[in-house]
């Protein structure tokens, strides 16, 4: 039997991105509650804030391009007007995204 190389990549990645992105909401939902100082000595500065709709937003970006491939994420956290985290998400991938799932956990 043979195996093709670009299912078994294909499906890796797939798994990948399953722990990837549950480590990064695990991650987020153990800093639920606490400052956000907390997870600027976890992640350093952000790359970016905002303020959407009179709510908070830190942002965290990353961006690495390999052999004609971006590997990026953002990461974003919501904070309330005492600047205590109360939810977050990401959007990315694993090459992009594994950066802050290693350091969230």
């Amino acid at each position: 039997m043979r195996i093709n190389p670009r299912l078994v990549a294909y499906a890796t990645a797939l798994l990948l991105t399953g722990c990837v992105g549950q480590a990064i909401q695990e991650g987020l939902h153990g800093y639920s509650g606490q400052p956000a100082s907390a997870l600027f000595s976890k992640l350093g500065l952000p790359t970016a804030e905002q303020t959407i709709a009179g709510h908070k937003v830190y942002i965290w970006t990353t961006s690495n391009f390999v052999e004609g491939t971006n590997y990026g994420c953002k990461l974003r956290v919501n904070v309330d007007a005492q600047d205590n985290i109360v939810g977050g998400d990401w959007d990315g991938n694993n090459g992009g995204c594994a950066v802050f799932a290693s350091r969230l956990g």
